[in-house]
């Protein structure tokens, strides 16, 4: 029976959802070091775009047909499935599986954000030196600062209690911010009447699962979007003396 607490169930889920989806943003730091980038971006992104609905599809079918009540399967779903079907090998197995993922992960987006960081530099948002390259054309010094901020990341969270459900809550709502501000973007840059009202879908979708954010998370993102704007405007002033 569908009624309005099953609709505010679904509603709940959007910002998941949407989370589920997110790291595509990474990729376009990346168009620099391809050799076609208009063409490669696109291929690239809309290739794993249909990779990973696919692959969530058939998680989420394989879970709603064989799923049992029980903890394991609300928790971890695929740990539960493997174990059943494997027992205690299939669970090592998974357990392999999610450290290369996290690998992976963790290397990608390591190497997009320090190609942001090395923008910001040659910009003149962060020192110029950040945005120089070695002879050989490796962004070495951007590299550098990327993983002085990660460790400095990974220190703080172990002096100052920050746990991991917070980092993730943070960077999410980061991101959400960013596809607020792209929408906006592309709604402004489009001619065409559908590009535009898709845009609109788009931002009011993104308003929408940012109300769910708590007041602190979106003053967080707030104050680094008045940074980002101050830094800016210091930059352009620089470059009209």
């Amino acid at each position: 029976v569908v009624n309005r607490h099953s609709f505010e169930k679904v509603a709940s889920a959007v910002p998941l959802v949407l989370f589920a989806f997110t790291g595509w943003e990474m990729t376009a730091f990346l168009a620099e070091d391809m050799e076609n980038p208009k063409q490669d971006l696109p291929r690239s992104i809309w290739a794993s775009f249909v990779i990973v609905v696919i692959l969530y599809g058939l998680v989420a079918w394989t879970v709603a047909t064989y799923a049992e009540q029980e903890p394991l399967w609300v928790n971890a779903p695929v740990l539960a499935m493997s174990t059943k079907w494997l027992g205690e090998g299939g669970s090592k197995i998974v357990g392999m599986l999610i450290t290369a993922l996290v690998l992976a992960n963790v290397i990608a987006a390591f190497t997009s954000a320090s190609r942001a960081i090395f923008s910001a530099g040659r910009d003149g948002l962060l020192p110029r030196s950040v945005g120089t390259t070695t002879s050989q054309g490796s962004p070495i010094f951007a590299i550098f600062l990327t993983y002085v901020i990660f460790i400095l990341v990974i220190l703080a969270t172990y002096i100052d209690g920050f746990n991991v459900s917070t980092l993730l809550q943070l960077a999410g709502q980061n991101f959400f911010v960013l596809y607020l501000l792209s929408a906006a973007g592309y709604v402004v840059l489009q001619r065409s009447l559908v590009h535009k009202w898709l845009g609109y879908f788009a931002f009011v979708i993104v308003v929408a699962s940012m109300s769910l954010f708590s007041l602190a998370g979106l003053l967080y993102c707030g104050l680094l979007g008045v940074l980002g704007y101050y830094i800016t405007n210091i930059e352009y002033k620089f470059k009209s003396i």
